[in-house]
């Protein structure tokens, strides 16, 4: 009352009204701006190494941080990857989650995917094909005819989309997706894709799995946004939660960034 009397507007919203906002964040963005809610998922060192110099990643974390991993997953329309992850890890991107351990009464929800492959290099044998029953995979127009007809045949929907000289418009890929329908996005990505997405502005929230291991200088970081001139660029961020899960440690954080 006393803010309100001198000018300032209070708006009054119930601890239920805002965890009803939170679990469904992906739709009310969505109907805001036609883009769904963008989730990164990263799993790293203490030392912010996500991966050897070779790309062995598997595993970084322990079992427990994988199965919150799977939890993400499923609560998701969708999980998107790049064409490099494909083709180093080849996997299957369902939701391994053991239903009668969360009190459902049935096999989980089992997102869709989404795959980032500018030139269609997905090799029709994938896995991640067979898993899943829907799969969207964004190219630009050069894109080979019939290497997206032997995908299609495999029953990708192959989606054009812009691109500029860093690869796909991140933009174009998300505005795409809203259009189908998708209200959340988890990203399992490399750090080239991860840190285009980051430095863009087009993640909402960020979801890093923190082992309590140390893999040096030579592995690879977490996200590649380029050789930054100041730290004006940097990328600051809103630590949402910090908890233990088994021997890792999960961050949940908001990027503050400017979007256009």
């Amino acid at each position: 009352a006393e803010l309100e009397a001198a000018g300032v507007r209070v708006e009054r919203r119930s601890a239920a009204a805002s965890q009803a906002r939170l679990l469904n964040i992906g739709y009310v963005k969505r109907l805001a701006t036609g883009r769904p809610w963008i989730r990164v998922k990263m799993a790293a060192s203490l030392d912010g190494r996500s991966a050897l110099a070779s790309g062995e990643s598997q595993w970084i974390t322990g079992a427990p941080a994988r199965t919150d991993g799977h939890r993400w997953r499923a609560r998701s329309s969708l999980v998107l990857t790049g064409r490099a992850t494909i083709a180093d890890d080849d996997p299957s991107l369902n939701a391994r989650v053991d239903a009668a351990a969360l009190g459902l009464d049935r096999p989980p929800h089992q997102p869709g995917v989404a795959i980032v492959d500018r030139e269609l290099r997905t090799p029709p044998h994938a896995r991640v094909l067979d898993a899943h029953e829907r799969v969207v995979i964004f190219c630009d127009a050069s894109a080979p005819r019939a290497w997206a007809d032997a995908l299609r045949t495999r029953g990708a929907e192959i989606a054009v989309v812009a691109a500029d000289a860093h690869g796909l418009e991140p933009g174009a890929v998300f505005a795409a997706l809203g259009e189908r329908g998708a209200n959340e996005v988890h990203v399992e990505a490399g750090q080239t894709l991860s840190g285009r997405l980051l430095a863009t502005g087009y993640v909402d929230e960020l979801i890093l799995y923190m082992a309590p291991t140390l893999l040096g200088e030579g592995a690879r970081g977490l996200f590649d946004m380029g050789p930054l001139a100041s730290l004006s660029e940097r990328v600051d961020l809103h630590i949402r939660d910090v908890r233990p899960i088994g021997g890792d440690l999960r961050v949940q954080a908001l990027p503050i960034i400017d979007r256009e």
